[in-house]
């Protein structure tokens, strides 16, 4: 069967290739971790750029921004621009690597991308089950679930394609 090539640019590592080559296993895995660095982005701004805490936050103290006194304010937004720190770093780390992979098929990269992103986002889960287990808050504790289901996905589907395609 012929392959053919939907779209060519360094923007899309992951092309639209179809064929008996497993290159679409390789596809959705980089669907799957541009999602996750692409959500990593989002979160990774928004804790770095707000200037309150977010309403969960909110709702577990018990308090309005305007209630928590000056140097709590100080210090939560420190320990939100810490949090921004493992967000983008995590964006960057998977983007990067994922394209890297999809130019070199190293063998060793799914698996760096698998131990990154499920350090980050296990603790990201554990953190956000902290928060709810002790308050009335609700973060989005679904979503750091959502993102490990996404790495361990990708780490396999990257790893299948690698079998088909040894480098």
């Amino acid at each position: 069967m012929e392959e053919t090539m939907c779209w060519e640019s360094w923007f899309a590592p992951f092309s639209c290739q179809f064929g008996n080559n497993g290159s679409m296993k390789n596809t959705i895995a980089s669907i799957c971790h541009y999602a996750v660095a692409l959500t990593s982005l989002i979160f990774g701004c928004m804790y770095l750029f707000k200037k309150e805490f977010m309403p969960y936050h909110s709702v577990a103290v018990g308090r309005s921004w305007d209630e928590v006194d000056a140097g709590m304010k100080v210090l939560i937004l420190a320990l939100m621009r810490a949090v921004s720190a493992g967000w983008l770093i995590t964006a960057v780390v998977v983007a990067w690597l994922q394209w890297q992979f999809n130019k070199t098929k190293a063998g060793w990269i799914p698996l760096v991308i698998l131990v990154a992103g499920l350090v980050s986002s296990s603790v990201t889960v554990y953190a956000t089950t902290i928060v709810r287990a002790g308050s009335e808050g609700k973060p989005p504790t679904l979503l750091g679930v959502g993102m490990m289901v996404l790495f361990l996905a990708a780490y396999f589907l990257n790893r299948r394609y690698l079998k088909k395609n040894p480098a």
